[in-house]
């Protein structure tokens, strides 16, 4: 128990005289920052601006680094989260390093020093504000650089004709934020040739940026533009929706072939209308809402089931024909006759041969209509199919989307 007594007794002067021996362990140079910061920071007006020589504009240098970026068609919005370097001088903040243990640059909040506005002037968020909250490195010379995060969005008015491999092109337009009209003006300019790094953050979710252009016009209130390329991962949507679209092509095609009263032709036409629905759906699940445009894939799907229906139609007519006794009208004669004694004749294909069962002299009457409706049916399917080829053909080159890179 004593032991313990005699510990207490010299514990508690330690408390009582030894609270202010605190180890300092920072170091030299941070002492001399903080009377830097200080001194700099003194009677500082955050929102006077740098003072120009012959009322030039204070030359603000920029540069965009995007980290992550989303465009979504349906709401045809582009937003990019991006660091964005800013770079200006301001004498204010200039000092002798000899003064100061030789401390070459320092870091200051943006808040406690003038920040250019920098604005998006075509800005699709309703919360826009001229603020920077950043951490800004100054150098004794007076340059400041700041990078500040800022989140970026815009519409983008979407074109989707050529979907599923169509392509956007969104642009940003970059001004000064004007708060009086004392302010001098602010010459916003791309910190170099390049004023967007990418830095292998080009792919986005369903989109690839494949181009990104920008320009400067100091004599607009827009001062920088900066436009992206966007291109559309289409792989998916192309063996879902275009591979399907030309196959039913063929397969309309293939089933003309065949005779009307096969029983496969009708198959393979309920399967082309079939196929035509499944299209349709995937077409309205993947198919942004908004365009200017109508999408060219929506044309050519139309007008394949057109032709699908058609072909329905036809078949149960045509096989209605061939099956008849009574005499053709006399057109159909006419048009036989003419068919048969020219060079027409040999471009029928396929040539389906007429059921005949008649042996008596008396059903001869029935065996030549019979023959004549079954020529006649031969010419309407081969010009039918003719028709299709040629409309198919046109369809193919007109309305079935392409891959069309952007210009770089």
């Amino acid at each position: 128990m004593c032991p313990l007594i005699y510990f207490i007794f010299i514990l508690l002067p330690c408390l009582f005289f030894c609270e202010d021996c605190v180890l300092d362990n920072s170091s030299r140079d941070s002492s001399f920052e903080y009377q830097l910061v200080k001194d700099l920071l003194c009677n500082f007006n955050t929102n006077l601006p740098p003072k120009t020589n012959n009322s030039k504009p204070i030359v603000v240098g920029v540069k965009f680094y995007p980290k992550t970026a989303k465009f979504s068609d349906d709401e045809e919005l582009f937003n990019i989260y991006s660091w964005v370097v800013l770079i200006w001088n301001d004498e204010r903040l200039s000092w002798d390093p000899a003064k100061y243990g030789n401390l070459a640059k320092t870091e200051i909040m943006s808040y406690k020093i003038w920040t250019p506005g920098l604005r998006l002037f075509n800005t699709a968020d309703t919360t826009d504000y001229d603020f920077l909250y950043t951490l800004c490195r100054v150098r004794y010379t007076g340059k400041v650089i700041c990078y500040p995060k800022l989140l970026y969005q815009t519409f983008c008015s979407t074109d989707l004709q050529n979907w599923p491999y169509d392509t956007q092109s969104c642009t940003f337009r970059f001004g000064e934020w004007i708060r009086s009209v004392t302010k001098p003006n602010v010459q916003f300019t791309f910190a170099n040739k390049k004023g967007i790094g990418m830095l292998g953050n080009e792919y986005l979710m369903g989109w690839t940026v494949v181009s990104y252009n920008q320009t400067e016009d100091h004599n607009k209130t827009e001062q920088l533009t900066v436009t992206f390329g966007l291109e559309r991962q289409s792989e998916l949507l192309g063996s879902i929706v275009v591979v399907p679209s030309v196959i039913i092509l063929l397969l309309t095609l293939i089933s003309s072939l065949l005779c009307v009263n096969n029983d496969v032709r009708l198959g393979l036409l309920y399967i082309s209308l079939w196929l035509h629905y499944i299209i349709l759906n995937n077409i309205s699940f993947n198919l942004p809402k908004h365009s200017r445009n109508v999408p060219k894939i929506l044309l050519f799907t139309r007008g394949s089931l057109l032709l699908a229906c058609i072909s329905v139609l036809l078949t149960f007519t045509l096989k209605f024909l061939r099956k008849r006794k009574v005499p053709p009208p006399s057109f159909v004669s006419l048009l036989n006759n003419y068919v048969n004694n020219s060079f027409i004749k040999h471009l029928l294909w396929p040539k389906w041969e007429a059921e005949i069962n008649y042996l008596t002299l008396s059903e001869e009457i029935e065996r030549k209509a019979t023959e004549d409706w079954n020529d006649f049916t031969n010419f309407v399917n081969t010009a039918f199919i003719i028709i299709c080829v040629i409309v198919y053909l046109c369809l193919f080159l007109l309305f079935m989307p392409f891959f069309v890179p952007l210009p770089s």
